[in-house]
Formats: structure tokens, sequence, C-alpha cells
């Protein structure tokens, strides 16, 4: 509502009212009858300056001879026809440099002492949230497949999934969730003879097939699933209030059973990559056990320390033979060594220094730290694999392969990227190693070392 001024009739004063008063009572003479209303003027506007009464014409415009000017359009298209093959160069080559970038890691596969081999990128836009997935033929066509968890990069979204080994397609995949609300780490177990891929989640179990991704059961334990353990035709599962299920391996029914293993079960790996900062000195080795070194890790496979509690601090015993640990010198310069001992006595039986023998080279002992894979089942062991990353080259994990009878190296292959990562895990199948290397699968020929695919990644 506008506010206006008013002027009294009578006196002539100012009063101030609303657009709908009509009679006003003036607060000077009393005076209440019509008022004569008149709006505000607005204020005054600057003038605009006085033109002037004669503006004289501009100077004439003389045009001058300009030779060298005279023939600009000219060399305008001589001087662009013979840059232009520059110009074609320049935009192909930021076209490659920003085709290239888009690839999220760069591989430098290289078999040390021999040829580089170029590796295939899988072209899907994915990391693998198994840190070691699982190898087997799963369609019966004669070749090793992957059967593992992957997270599209950008989402949250867990799938089980299976890869051919022939022509690294996808076979078929599963979701089981969103990884932001899921209760804890998901894991994964397989049964080979089976073909079973089985997903744990809080409290349930999923079966999958193996062959065609489709569920065959879930079943649903009294509690947070713990441990799982393969006893015949049943599993053996343990949930986080100390309780024992048996699950059947044909349909998934539930049955109670003791809280401890029993003693014909074995324990089964989950897909799960390497602790970042792994137990040190757990197993059977004192930290100055060999003269002259510092022990820093020992080496076993997760499957041969036994049915373990993920909440336990017992002491880990390793079942199997071979003694693998990772140390550095005592004094000095942490030059490295991968050393052998006996598992019994633990005599050391030979040590070799994983950098160039004789130097001053360190290796990261932090996450990531040398890690080893044995080849092969426990009585048909003769070679394993070592990862490191030496401490001046954080975007190259070195791959070695060596024989436990002495520690000689067999091939060694250098992975590169453009941001430090960590090698998450490793696992060996009967042609192939996969490696699984900044979010993305790693796939080398096990005999020579040389790339051939990779699948996923940042």
């Amino acid at each position: 509502m506008a506010i206006i001024k008013l002027v009294c009739q009578s006196c002539g004063a100012n009063l101030d009212a609303d657009s709908n008063t009509r009679v006003v009572q003036c607060q000077y003479c009393g005076t209440a009858n019509a008022l004569k209303q008149t709006v505000a003027a607005p204020p005054p506007q600057p003038q605009p300056p006085p033109q002037p009464a004669y503006v004289p014409p501009p100077p004439p415009q003389i045009a001058f001879p300009q030779p060298q000017r005279s023939g600009s359009g000219v060399g305008l298209i001589i001087t662009f026809a013979a840059l232009l093959p520059v110009l074609i160069g320049v935009g192909v080559t930021i076209f490659a440099v920003s085709s290239a970038q888009q690839l999220t890691e760069e591989i430098t596969s290289q078999v040390l002492g021999g040829n580089s081999a170029a590796a295939t990128q899988d072209g899907r836009n994915f990391r693998w949230e198994s840190g070691r997935p699982y190898i087997a033929d799963v369609d019966g066509d004669g070749t090793e497949d992957i059967v593992g968890l992957i997270q599209p990069n950008g989402g949250n979204e867990v799938m089980v999934t299976a890869f051919s080994g022939k022509d690294w397609s996808s076979m078929w995949e599963a979701k089981v969730g969103d990884r932001s609300t899921m209760p804890g780490q998901p894991e994964l177990r397989f049964l080979p003879e089976q073909k079973l891929a089985l997903f744990a989640l809080g409290t349930t179990l999923h079966a999958y097939d193996a062959k065609t991704g489709s569920e065959r059961w879930v079943a649903n334990l009294p509690d947070k699933i713990d441990a799982v353990a393969l006893d015949g035709d049943k599993l053996w599962v343990r949930t986080i209030d100390e309780t024992g299920s048996f699950v059947t391996i044909a349909d998934g029914k539930v049955d109670k059973a003791d809280a401890k293993p029993p003693a014909s079960a074995k324990a089964m790996r989950t897909d799960a990559g390497y602790e970042l900062i792994p137990d040190e000195r757990t197993l059977d080795l004192e930290y100055q056990q060999f003269e002259g070194l510092s022990v820093q890790a020992a080496y076993c496979p997760k499957e041969e320390q036994g049915i373990l509690s993920a909440h336990s601090f017992d002491k880990k015993e390793c079942s199997n033979p071979h003694g693998l640990a990772f140390a550095t010198r005592e004094k000095g310069s942490q030059v490295p060594f991968l050393l052998a001992y006996d598992r019994k006595s633990k005599a050391e039986q030979w040590r070799v220094q994983l950098t160039a023998a004789g130097s001053l080279e360190t290796v990261d002992s932090g996450f990531g730290q040398p890690r080893i894979e044995l080849i092969g089942p426990p009585d048909q062991q003769s070679d394993a694999i070592v990862s490191f990353v030496r401490s001046n080259e954080s975007n190259d994990a070195r791959i070695r392969r060596f024989a436990l009878a002495d520690g000689s190296s067999k091939w060694e292959v250098v992975i590169t990227r453009k941001t430090t990562e960590n090698v998450d895990g490793m696992v060996a199948g009967s042609t192939r190693l996969f490696v699984n290397y900044g979010g993305g699968l790693h796939v080398l020929d096990l005999g020579t070392g040389e790339a051939q695919a990779k699948l996923g990644g940042w």
C-alpha cells in the first residue's frame, strides 16, 4: 500500500496517509475535511551538457599507397597453405595424446633381457573388488576362466562375475548389492568340483552357478559369518556369536553344528587381497632369526594357516613345507633379501638380494612390501612369484618368478602406472599369472612373463 503526501485544505499543513485515505483530521488546526492529494515530485534529474552550436566536419581521409599490404590476402593464403601440414600434425598429436590419456593406466610390461610385450586392454570401465579372484575352467572349454567380484568405476554396485579365459569376454554378472550399504566386507569363496561361487555377506550365504550365474540357493545364518570350511558335501560355518552351522552344498539347508570345526573340515581361502599391513613374524620366526638380517615378514598361504576366526589373535601356524621370508640388512641401509628356510629346523637354506646384487638399493617395506605367491599345490611346488616395489620406483611393480630350490630368477616383469599403487593380489593358474594392480587384473604368461591381457582398472 503506497504512502502519499497530503496537504490540509484549512491550514496547508502536510500530512502523511495511505492512498486509501479520503478524510484526515489535521493535527495542527483540528479540521477534518476533504483533502487535496499531491504526489511528491521525483528528484530533479541532472541536465545534459549543452551541445556546441557548431560541430566542425571530420578531416578528409587521404589514402596513401601501402605497397607491403596490397597483397595481404594472397600472403595469408600462402602462409596458411605452408602451415597446414604443421597444423594437421599438431592436431593429430593432440588427439593421440588425448586418446592415450583416456586410459587410466599405462602398462609397460617388459621381460628383463628380452623384448617388450604389448598388453591388450579390456574396454569395460570397472575395478576388481576381489584382490585374488578364482581361476578355474567353469564352462568346460579347456581354458581357465576368472570368477570374482567387480565394481563399476564411479558407482557403488558390486557384482559377482565370470570372464572367459578364451577371449576375455564377460560370461555373466549377478548384482549383489550396493557397496556403501553392505554390512562389512563382502567375501567370495569357490568350490571347483561343484563349480559354485559362494558369496558371503552379513548373515547370508549365496550360491551361484559359476557357469551360468544363476543363483542356486540362499542360506540364512544366525549371525554374521565369521569362518567357512569345507567338510565333504557340507559347509561348516561359524558366525561371530560363536555358533556353528552345517550348510548342505546341494540345496543350502542349514543345520546346527558344533562351534568348533570338525577334524575333517578343510580351510577355504577367500577372494580377499593382500593385507596392507600384514602380520609380521607371526608364523615361526623371530625378528633376528638369521645372522645379519632382520625378518620383516614370513609367508604362508591363508588356506594353509588353519581355520581361523577373522577376529582371532591366536598365533598362526603354517602347514606349507616351504619357508619363505622377507628380511632386510640388520645394520646400515635396509638392503632387501628374499630368504628360504626349513620349516621345522628354521635353518637358513639360501638368501638372494631382491635388488641388484651388491647394491644399496632398497624396496618399499610398507604398503608395497614384497608379496609371495606359490605356484601349484603344496606337493608339486617348485617355483614361486614375488612382487615388490623399489624405493626409487614408486609407480613400478616388479613381478619375478624364482626357483624354490635356490632363489634363482627365471623372469622378471615391470608393470608401470601413472600413480602409486599396491599389488593387491596375485593368483597363479596352470599357464597364466593374474596380478591385481591398481584395480586392474593383469594377465601374464606363467612361463615367460609376457603380458597377455588386462581386464578393468582405474
